[in-house]
């Protein structure tokens, strides 16, 4: 947890009110063990810290992410929706979307290969988010490949976004998918804090109403109207 404070600490002073760190960050329930110390480490940097943690519980995997206040008070903890695969067993606590009324604005959160996914991020905008934090653990293959999908998110659905990572890609978004601030661990990996301004989401978009159907529709119409060239064409040649 040395690391992580550390990186927490020089995040405070360059000004950051929201702290996120990576998933999987640390390897027990926060809210049972070194409680205390992060509640102090809220209060020392006045931010909101969003903490990911995974626990091998004798129910099952556990993935999950809490956002601690300044005051130091645990919100409601999400579980990863979507398991990486291969190899990440189901999570028991999936199927829960909070979103934290703060005094920055409405927050929520994925984790990781949640952002490949459209769902999450829809849904916690639906429920009024207005920035998203995604905690993720990454190799140095793919740093930059949930970049990309967190730029398609905020794009979808009008909402910043916040990426942490455990040693490569870190990224912060706006809700227009431009990237406020970038920074690459690649090839060896590094620990770092990135600090940048961001704007707040609106309340979403067409698609975060309407959802998946409408690229689906989209993409019909565009088949159709592709055939419907081509047959055109065909009756003119025919014709001439």
């Amino acid at each position: 947890m040395g690391a992580l404070s550390q990186q927490a600490r020089a995040a405070s002073g360059q000004g950051a009110q929201l702290i996120v760190m990576p998933e999987l960050g640390l390897g027990f329930d926060p809210q049972e063990e070194y409680s205390a110390e992060l509640g102090a480490l809220a209060a020392e940097t006045n931010a909101y810290l969003l903490v990911g943690y995974g626990i091998d519980d004798p129910g099952g995997w556990r993935n999950e992410a809490v956002m601690l206040t300044p005051g130091g008070q645990f919100l409601e903890v999400y579980g990863k929706n979507h398991p990486t695969s291969p190899g990440e067993p189901p999570i028991i606590t999936s199927g829960v979307y909070p979103v934290y009324e703060t005094s920055l604005g409405k927050l929520g959160t994925i984790i990781c290969n949640d952002v490949h996914w459209t769902d999450t991020s829809r849904t916690l905008v639906l429920k009024g988010a207005q920035l998203i934090t995604l905690p993720t653990l990454e190799g140095p293959g793919m740093a930059l490949e949930q970049v990309a999908q967190s730029v398609l998110r905020a794009v979808e659905n009008r909402v910043a976004i916040v990426k942490a990572d455990a040693a490569y890609a870190a990224a912060i978004i706006d809700p227009y998918g431009k990237i406020v601030a970038l920074r690459n661990g690649s090839p060896d990996g590094a620990a770092f804090a990135l600090v940048a301004n961001v704007p707040l989401g609106t309340s979403g978009t067409l698609y975060s109403k309407l959802g998946d159907w409408v690229g689906w529709l989209s993409l019909a119409g565009f088949i159709f109207f592709t055939a419907l060239q081509e047959i055109t064409k065909r009756q003119q040649r025919a014709q001439s």
